[in-house]
């Protein structure tokens, strides 16, 4: 919590009106101040780094002590919790061992991701998975591959990001990225048909 005092420290010294710019606003993303955005960004920052180890109510607690207002705890600490989705949906797969996380991966990319299987389910005993939590991890591997795609990542640029909001070993982020990599051609053309799709619908 040291680095969060810090900032609290600068905002309640530079940024008198922060703590109603915030209240105001729908969500911590709507903040218009630049300097203000960033600090609440770097709070985000720590205390999803913190929710990672500890659980919510531990670390709620504690950010009320250091920030010294309820209301805006549970604004932070929600909004961080909520951004944590992706983390807690690959919890299971963290405590897969190399290399079955990475050999999960590249088989859901087979029957998920480039194309459609109906039975990429079956495999959920083979890693000792419940049906409903490959389901999840498998959308979630979609949500990242369109969010990469869409955005032109480069390969070391998904390794940092996928390990950041996952908590994955290294040797799978790694593998992840290499399955981006070796199908990005196809990717591509599937992200293009897809938002053509989008478009004839709208």
């Amino acid at each position: 919590m040291e680095r969060i005092k810090k900032i609290l420290d600068e905002l309640n010294r530079n940024e008198i009106q922060w703590r109603e710019d915030i209240r105001n606003r729908k969500t911590l993303m709507d903040i218009k101040d630049v300097e203000v955005r960033q600090k609440v960004n770097e709070i985000v920052a720590e205390l999803r780094a913190l929710l990672k180890e500890r659980d919510e109510k531990t670390v709620l607690e504690e950010f009320e002590k250091e920030i010294s207002d309820s209301e805006l705890a549970e604004i932070f600490v929600d909004y961080a919790y909520r951004s944590l989705r992706w983390f807690f949906i690959m919890k299971p797969v963290r405590m897969l061992e190399f290399p079955a996380a990475s050999m999960l991966f590249e088989n859901l990319f087979r029957t998920y991701i480039l194309r459609y299987e109906k039975t990429y389910c079956s495999v959920c005993g083979q890693f000792g998975l419940a049906e409903e939590e490959l389901s999840d991890i498998a959308e979630s591997l979609d949500f990242f591959v369109f969010y990469y795609i869409k955005n032109h990542f480069g390969r070391r640029m998904i390794v940092d990001d996928f390990k950041d909001e996952t908590g994955l070993a290294d040797t799978v982020c790694e593998t992840f990225a290499e399955l981006v990599e070796e199908n990005y051609n196809t990717l591509q053309m599937n992200f293009i048909i897809d938002r053509i799709k989008e478009m004839n619908l709208s």
